[in-house]
């Protein structure tokens, strides 16, 4: 069962130039430690989710506060929409007083506007009471925009209707003028024209009155949205700052659980590999698994501090970008060939391709046989043998060692 079993090279350990090769773990223990890798790796990354929600996230802003954060640059936004409340908060856009919402948000009627749920970072500015009056305005500007709407569709009527009972007057008094005294002219709509003529006053009295509330009105909004832009300036500081603790206490409590885990995993990695112990490869992976998930707690909490910050300023700038990528290029090329190039550097050491050669019985310089070989190489003169400053008996120039006397 060559499976369960690990595998020698059948080499003769005694002979000059014996060099290690054999197979210290099976098959199924390399299947063993990829189970026990991914198993873990997920278990601990469910255990550092858990762990990010102990601490207490800092309350969602509002629904009401996107039209502010949408106009500064607000450090606080992407937890704003990182950690919105679905069921209160709709898509990112603009609802007018009275539009419809989309029905994929039970609970708020569909004629209303979804209520604006204020956390206390707000109310505790009274921004809830400013957004009163804000809406009162937008409500007092819809309904003075709606009646001047309507008075200028009354007044355009009533234009029309004065048009045309100017036309017929016109034109009777025309057959007056020209048939003489016996044409007639109706007088009801001299009076008539009389009557639509100051109703077009009175219409034009009101549009002009609506004209002047409204710019008041717009004028008050317009104040109340500045008063409002302030105080959400002036939360950012705080709701940042809150934001910034809550992740630093995630960050703390998630190191303590990968932190020692992974310096405990490399510290007996590092003992087990000074002495080539066969269960190092256990303590490999269980330092896979440890950083891994300090990798990621580490890069987390620097990713809320600033790199979520760096990256969208990068994103903005096209030269930035493919900086980034190049590096990132150069950077995986440094990575993997650097990779490869340790395991060919171990592989091809000079000391080890050594020993490998003169265990064909090759020469370790031109691989010539050494067959008629004693102490030099009959094809490029590289000593091969040496005489043991010890014991005085031949040995091979390469070995570390003198297989005679161990010296």
């Amino acid at each position: 069962m060559k499976l369960f079993s690990s595998s020698k090279e059948k080499v003769d350990a005694a002979a000059p130039g014996y060099e290690e090769r054999e197979k210290k773990t099976p098959i199924v223990g390399y299947i063993l430690l990829l189970a026990m890798f991914i198993i873990s790796l997920w278990l601990g990354w469910q255990a550092l989710d858990d762990l990010a929600s102990i601490p207490k996230r800092p309350e969602t802003l509002s629904r009401c506060a996107d039209e502010f954060i949408n106009q500064f640059e607000f450090l606080s936004r992407k937890y704003a929409y990182q950690h919105r409340d679905i069921y209160y908060e709709p898509p990112i856009e603009k609802y007018s007083p009275g539009a419809p919402i989309p029905a994929e948000y039970p609970g708020i009627r569909q004629t209303e506007e979804p209520p604006c749920n204020f956390s206390l970072y707000e109310t505790g500015r009274g921004i809830h009471t400013r957004f009163d009056k804000k809406r009162s305005l937008e409500k007092e500007i819809a309904h003075t925009q709606e009646d001047s709407a309507k008075t200028r569709t009354f007044l355009d009527a009533t234009n029309q209707e004065i048009a045309a009972l100017e036309r017929q007057y016109g034109i009777g008094l025309l057959e007056k003028i020209v048939q003489g005294e016996g044409a007639f002219v109706d007088p009801v709509i001299r009076e008539k024209v009389v009557s639509l003529g100051q109703q077009k006053e009175k219409l034009q009295n009101e549009l002009s009155s609506s004209a002047g509330a409204l710019e008041i009105a717009q004028s008050e909004l317009k104040t109340a949205n500045a008063g409002l832009l302030e105080l959400y300036k002036d939360l950012s500081a705080e709701y940042d700052r809150a934001w910034k603790w809550h992740d630093f206490w995630v960050f703390l409590l998630q190191f303590l659980a990968a932190g020692p885990f992974f310096f405990v995993a490399f510290k007996y990695y590092l003992r087990l590999h000074r002495i080539d112990s066969p269960y190092t490869i256990i303590l490999t992976a269980l330092v896979a698994v440890a950083s891994v998930l300090l990798v990621r707690v580490t890069l987390t909490w620097f990713w809320s501090l600033f790199l979520a910050e760096l990256w969208q300023w990068i994103k903005n700038s096209a030269f930035l970008r493919s900086m980034v990528f190049y590096l990132g290029m150069l950077f995986s090329i440094a990575v993997f060939g650097g990779a490869v190039w340790f395991l060919q550097k171990k592989i091809f050491d000079p000391r080890r391709l050594s020993l490998r050669r003169m265990r064909n019985k090759e020469c370790p310089v031109c691989r010539a046989s050494l067959d008629l070989a004693k102490e030099y190489c009959p094809n490029c003169g590289t000593k091969i043998s040496e005489r043991c400053p010890s014991c005085g008996k031949d040995k091979f120039a390469a070995l570390a060692h003198c297989p005679y006397c161990g010296k």
